[in-house]
């Protein structure tokens, strides 16, 4: 079974992607659930969905783990942990119960992010090198007899290397674990995230730690005075267990504060953690000047990730969930957008055309089809579509000619050829890296006339900043590959061009082209709009508008 991690581009600010590594742990490829449009960002939505996907997961191009920057595979989770519980670290006295206490979340730090030292609340600053347990479902009053270290019954769901970073004194004198465990950075965790069922048997599960190089730790997994089992059954007595969440089952002998003399961590240690089969966590202590590099994202945005994603979207027969938007009343005609664009891109034309029409407006720019029978229309309609959308349409009526009655294209493209292939690739790979920031400027001066208004140019850039990176990184890898539809198959559909005289992007001469592709003119009409770009809705609406009705 797979090995999971969550990364960022090497530079990126982006919240990070979770990826599939390769079994020589050398490249790492990002993950898309099945039938979803963006790279999946939150690992505790995999292990929720994990039975239904797991076999389906689609994964998109290899990258070095060079080139990319390693996270905290669960950093908004509950974390668990249990004090005392190898027998050889607990030989003074063997506890009775199990020590359970909790770190708080935004103590999770990356597997390489650097651990800071807190010298103004500690001096003892300390390692335990730990087994993580992820759990795979909710569940209250487990047995441990339905816990298997391997994943059946689905309680476990995976395994990840952490440090339990402790501060001694603070931990003495509060009399109880809470703070003294807690503090900004004091649980790294990761890099890597095996599934339950890649767990050795437990005697062969060893746990090593290092600091500066040095042996510290070393201990087997069939050494707990509590097993995992066991310790599942404690805690979720009275408190229901939730899928993410992760257990820390306890450090062996060798920490810090019982060497003679007790030995603790200094600014510029460094401190490795390894476990057989899942990886090798390495956190340098900060220097004391220095406070923590990555301040940890807000409780807003955490919520914003965690959100009901798909709260007003309409379910596809596919079992996508896609925003589609619907007004007016009258014959229905389907609106497809282009490459950085949403449905407000024709908003500026939607009021006038509502009038006599419905418009079917979505969010997406395959499932056309879907997105008709979701609104109980069969067709024939007419469509709208722009730019990457005009080649999306071509397709559409070549497969469904039924379907489609007439293509209204504007600034109509067909399959780029090289060297804009590569192009679009490296603007693919700019936007996952940088963001949309990073193109928008530049897209919005090629795509708009010179003597666009800037409230035109400000609302093109407000829909490119606005969109999802990696879905428009998606769709660029799309129309980079994308094929031409089978041109015989438009003849003698009405077909209505509408150019920009000043479009860069799909000029004049695109447009006049489209009857020589289709190989039968007479169907083909080209309309010209003096002093418009490519965002001709933004630009000259009045002008789209007034050819849109002369041709439907």
């Amino acid at each position: 079974m797979p090995t999971f991690a969550a990364f960022t581009l090497s530079g990126s600010s982006n919240f990070p992607f979770i990826g599939q590594v390769s079994p020589d742990r050398t490249t790492i490829q990002p993950i898309t659930l099945p039938g979803q449009s963006s790279v999946l960002n939150d690992l505790t939505v995999l292990i929720l969905l994990w039975d239904t996907v797991k076999d389906e997961l689609e994964l998109g191009e290899a990258l070095s783990l060079q080139d990319v920057e390693l996270n905290a595979p669960l950093p908004y989770r509950d974390v668990l942990c249990v004090g005392k519980n190898y027998r050889e670290h607990a030989a003074i006295a063997m506890p009775s119960h199990p020590v359970i206490f909790t770190k708080r979340y935004t103590s999770i730090i990356g597997p390489y992010d650097d651990i800071y030292a807190h010298p103004q609340a500690t001096h003892t600053l300390d390692y335990e090198g730990e087994l993580g347990v992820i759990f795979g479902k909710a569940g209250l009053g487990i047995k441990k007899d339905e816990v298997d270290l391997n994943g059946k019954g689905g309680w476990i769901w995976g395994y990840t290397v952490v440090n339990d970073v402790t501060a001694r004194e603070l931990q003495r004198d509060h009399k109880q674990f809470f703070i003294g465990k807690s503090l900004d950075t004091f649980f790294p965790q990761g890099p890597f995230v095996i599934t339950a069922d890649m767990l050795p048997p437990p005697h062969l599960v060893e746990i090593f730690t290092r600091v500066n190089g040095g042996f510290r730790q070393r201990a087997t997994l069939d050494q707990l005075i509590f097993d995992i089992p066991t310790l599942v059954e404690t805690i979720s007595k009275g408190i229901t267990i939730q899928p993410g969440d992760l257990l820390a089952t306890g450090t062996p002998a060798g920490v810090g504060f019982g060497l003679n003399p007790p030995t603790f961590l200094r600014p510029g240690d460094e401190v490795d953690v390894a476990i057989t089969g899942i990886g090798v966590l390495r956190n340098k202590v900060m220097t004391i000047d220095k406070r923590p590099a990555k301040p940890h994202p807000s409780i807003l945005a955490a919520s914003v990730l965690r959100g009901n994603s798909n709260c007003g979207l309409t379910r596809m027969r596919s079992g996508k969930d896609l925003y589609v938007e619907k007004m007016g009343t009258g014959p229905p005609i389907l609106f497809i957008h282009g490459l950085g664009g949403t449905v407000n891109f024709y908003s500026p034309i939607a009021n006038e055309l509502a009038k006599t029409n419905t418009l079917i407006r979505y969010d997406a720019e395959e499932d056309a089809s879907d997105v008709l029978e979701s609104q109980s229309i069969k067709g024939p309609v007419p469509v709208v579509s722009h730019s990457m959308g005009t080649l999306v349409a071509a397709h559409l009526a070549a497969r469904h000619p039924s379907l489609i009655s007439s293509l209204i294209m504007l600034g109509p493209v067909k399959a780029i050829p090289e060297p804009a292939r590569t192009a679009t690739f490296g603007r693919a790979k700019t936007v996952r890296a940088k963001g949309m920031g990073a193109v928008a400027d530049t897209i919005v001066a090629n795509a708009t006339a010179p003597y666009s208004s800037p409230l035109v140019t400000s609302f093109a850039r407000e829909m490119l900043t606005a969109q999802n990176a990696e879905g428009y990184a998606r769709h660029c890898e799309a129309l980079a590959t994308g094929e031409n539809p089978d041109w015989v198959m438009l003849r003698g559909k009405p077909i209505l061009c509408i150019a920009g005289v000043a479009d860069k992007v799909s000029p004049v001469a695109m447009s006049d082209g489209y009857a020589e592709l289709v190989g039968h003119a007479a169907n083909v009409k080209v309309v010209q709009i003096e002093d418009c770009g490519h965002w001709h809705c933004l630009e000259k609406p009045e002008a789209v508008v007034k050819a849109i009705k002369q041709f439907i």
